[in-house]
């Protein structure tokens, strides 16, 4: 091998390799264009951040009617605290937002004309709460119109707990 270092090279040659750069290496690539994979990952991406968008919105667009009841019942509890309205007065406002809530939010027109026990099974069965019937849940049937006395005592919480579970209902077209 030492051979090799003892060649000498003249000439031509010699200035040809003088000639010669170093090996340089190619510049780095740059960010742009992103590769194809990039533009599939973003678009993944984009949709499921849109679907997801969607989602959450709908089911707030389901429950926004909902809210809006809670907040006019809590409203109403207020006022009734205040003394601003009396208990019957109080009872059929809150009958008014129930109707509201099962007629106009819900679709069940059927509930529209019905009134005292029948009203009463209705939301019995709907929100699943039999103190609907058999307890403070009966002031708001009939005995509302009736010229004894009336009261609503604990009716404000049967309505806090009877809307704070309440949510829409699953329809067969909705799915």
């Amino acid at each position: 091998m030492s051979w090799i270092h003892s060649i000498s090279i003249d000439g031509p040659i010699a200035e040809a390799l003088q000639r010669l750069r170093d090996i340089h290496e190619p510049p780095v690539p740059g960010w742009w264009p992103i590769p194809i994979g990039w533009w599939g990952v973003a678009i993944l991406v984009l949709s499921i951040t849109a679907v997801f968008s969607w989602l959450v919105l709908s089911e707030r667009r389901k429950k926004a009617p909902y809210m809006a009841i809670r907040t006019a019942a809590l409203r109403l509890t207020r006022v009734r605290k205040e003394g601003q309205i009396d208990g019957r007065e109080y009872a059929t406002r809150i009958n008014l937002l129930f109707k509201e809530l099962v007629v106009q939010v819900e679709g069940h027109r059927e509930a529209s004309i019905l009134h005292g026990s029948n009203w009463l099974e209705f939301l019995a069965e709907r929100f699943n709460e039999r103190e609907f019937v058999e307890g403070v849940g009966r002031c708001l049937g009939s005995t509302r119109y009736i010229n004894e006395q009336f009261s609503d005592s604990g009716l404000q919480e049967l309505i806090n707990k009877t809307l704070a579970r309440v949510s829409p209902l699953t329809r067969k077209d909705d799915a």
